[in-house]
């Protein structure tokens, strides 16, 4: 049984990571880390990861770049890998992700998406036989409640 923290677990990812846990009999949510610090489902909530006293395999970070700082040194005292699946992070902050991959494992997408995983794999390509001679142009519209802009979908297919 993988046992995974969700951080930012009140969020909308959060909260379908969640979800899809319940219905899986391999994976069990040990706790989630949220600012708010209130419960959600079927598992502990933590607004300060050093809360956390329990075990677990992996971190699923679906939170703010905010919340960055407490992850990576939780993540480092406690050797545990993290899937980091948020976006909006300063250059700064992606480099201290950086160090924090040469001691343990993290993985870091701006879309963890099938498609847009795919999508990005077909631009690079297409970039590679188009080279210099095109212009190209992201263009992309949300919600009003989008946080980051550019996404970290956008920046992952410039």
């Amino acid at each position: 049984m993988t046992k995974i923290i969700i951080s930012g677990c009140s969020g909308k990812m959060g909260q379908m990571v969640a979800q899809i846990c319940e219905d899986k009999k391999d994976v069990e949510v040990a706790a989630g880390f949220d600012v708010t610090g209130k419960a959600r489902g079927n598992f502990p909530v933590f607004a300060n990861p050093k809360d956390f006293k329990g075990e677990a395999d992996v971190i699923i970070d679906f939170s703010s770049p905010a919340a960055l700082n407490n992850l990576l040194t939780f993540c480092t005292d406690r050797n545990m890998p993290c899937v980091f699946c948020t976006t909006g992070y300063s250059g700064e902050q992606l480099v201290h992700i950086s160090h924090l991959s040469e001691k343990v494992p993290a993985f870091r997408s701006g879309n963890m998406s099938l498609g847009i995983n795919l999508l990005t794999a077909l631009v690079k390509k297409a970039a590679a036989v188009l080279g210099d001679d095109f212009d190209v142009e992201i263009v992309e519209k949300h919600h009003n409640t989008k946080v980051d802009a550019p996404s970290g979908t956008a920046l992952m297919l410039a």
